[in-house]
């Protein structure tokens, strides 16, 4: 028996992929862009939007033209879910995103950030820094020689604004008289501009001498330090002009710790004391002003888990860096190889291929880049290149049967066989094949398969009798029999 069929996927794309948001993504405003795979040549698709993977509360449930559309009204604090069917067709996989803000994490005594901000005068100065938390504890500052600027749009981080110290006075506070006790913790994003001169500078401190949890840059250590009684110095050395960078530091007696970019550097006793009011840039007293940005700042009454710290980390990636992003599968005209990158600059980069540059040349396949950026998260995200090219699967046929498949009608390609066969392919023998396709350019794809046969050598039947007619017996005699 010749065999002329086989698995052959046709790959333009026979699938509908969600692009954007990714699976557990992350967004900061109530505004999506929805994008996914263009679907052979659909031009309409279904749309849904819910807050339950069944789909039975639906925010969105609509047509949408095209293969992206923008939606409003997303809620902070919640998580929603999200898929898209083709006209016609079924929906792809049922992808989850995050409307993650800080208050989702408990014990949360103040957030910061320089996208909620009160500014004074045309200088572009800060008078109150707005806590996020609901709280009501503002950062302010009256004195207009004091505030600090507002950056608009920082490049470094996202486009985001930040806070910017100069080092010389800028300071803004909370002028509150309640006490909080061990154990806290403070999440910040900081970019130390001038660490080398007299002066030490100050991330965050406390009010009252007494009553302090303290950060910032010794520079008579030439480091970090931690201080909640006793001033300990971190495993950091700081370079000047250091990229944004997040520290977390968990004030704890005697089990304190001091993480940067999810790395520990430090921990230890750093003392007892409780934290009276909060003091961005600078301590409670003059002279340690620091000369950098924050472009966020949160504070908890209570030491975050590591499943919390993640989430936070993923939070200030993400909103501060941006995801990684390689788009939508492209689809070539040809096996000529095209260049793939990633959408911005990382530290890292490592492809499926074992290239660790940002670009690539590839021809048609899958293909994945895994990237590190500056804050240290980690991820990974896949592009497919596809082409009018058949896909053939692996194939198991029967004892003394054959394979054969000839694609030269339905392609414009040349197929060249490992078995040597040209054009045509034919083969009832067990093994690893290949086949090399070629272009009217002279471009290749190979495509590499396996063959099965099965060891069962003969065929039975149970009677030669055509028929049987009623009240006809019918008698098995089986002499010996194997087991497969």
């Amino acid at each position: 028996m010749i065999l002329s069929f086989t698995c052959i996927i046709n790959m333009y794309g026979q699938y509908i992929r969600p692009v954007f948001p990714k699976d557990g993504q992350m967004i900061f405003t109530d505004t999506v862009h929805f994008q996914w795979n263009t679907y052979l040549n659909t031009q309409t698709y279904h749309l849904q939007v819910a807050t339950d993977t069944a789909f039975t509360q639906l925010l969105l449930n609509a047509d949408v033209h095209g293969n992206d559309t923008v939606v409003k009204g997303f809620v902070p604090d919640n998580t929603y879910y999200w898929r898209i069917m083709p006209q016609g067709g079924t929906y792809g996989p049922c992808l989850k995103f995050i409307y993650f803000t800080p208050r989702m994490i408990p014990n949360l005594v103040g957030w910061y950030a320089a996208d909620s901000c009160h500014m004074s005068g045309t200088l572009k100065q800060i008078d109150t820094l707005y806590d996020k938390s609901g709280n009501n504890r503002h950062l302010s500052q009256i004195t207009i020689s004091k505030q600090p600027r507002l950056i608009y749009e920082d490049s470094s981080i996202n486009q985001c604004p930040s806070v910017d110290f100069d080092g010389v006075n800028d300071e803004l506070r909370m002028n509150n008289a309640i006490r909080f006790s061990q154990p806290n913790t403070y999440c910040f994003i900081w970019k130390l501009t001038s660490p080398a001169n007299a002066n030490s500078r100050i991330a965050f401190g406390g009010e009252n001498v007494n009553y302090r949890n303290q950060f910032g840059y010794s520079s008579t250590l030439q480091t970090t330090t931690i201080l909640a009684g006793t001033s300990v110095a971190c495993n950091d050395t700081i370079p000047i002009n250091f990229d944004y960078t997040k520290f977390v530091t968990y004030f704890n007696t005697p089990n304190s710790k001091v993480t940067k970019n999810d790395t520990c550097i430090f921990t230890g006793d750093v003392g007892n004391f409780s934290m009276q009011g909060l003091i961005l840039g600078n301590l409670h007293t003059t002279g340690y002003n620091m000369q950098g940005k924050i472009p966020e700042f949160i504070y908890y009454i209570a030491n975050i888990d590591s499943v919390q710290n993640r989430l936070l980390s993923q939070y200030f990636s993400e909103k501060y860096y941006g995801r990684l992003n390689l788009g939508e599968d492209k689809r070539v005209a040809s096996l000529c190889p095209i260049t793939i990158q990633s959408d911005k600059e990382y530290v890292s980069y490592l492809w499926n291929t074992g290239d660790t540059t940002p670009s690539i040349n590839v021809g048609v396949g899958k293909y994945w880049l895994t990237t590190v950026n500056h804050f240290g998260w980690q991820e990974t995200d896949t592009i497919n290149i596809l082409a009018d090219v058949p896909t053939i699967c692996d194939t198991l046929i029967c004892y003394g049967d054959s394979v054969q498949w000839n694609f030269t009608q339905d392609y414009y390609y040349s197929f060249q066989w490992s078995n040597g066969q040209i054009g045509a392919f034919s083969s009832d023998k067990a093994g690893d094949y290949y086949v090399i396709l070629e272009d009217s350019v002279n471009c290749t794809y190979q495509q590499n398969f396996t063959i099965q046969v099965d060891s069962l050598p003969y065929l039975a039947s149970i009677t030669s009798v055509d028929s049987l007619c009623n009240g006809n017996e019918l008698a098995l005699d089986y002499p010996s029999v194997q087991e497969y």
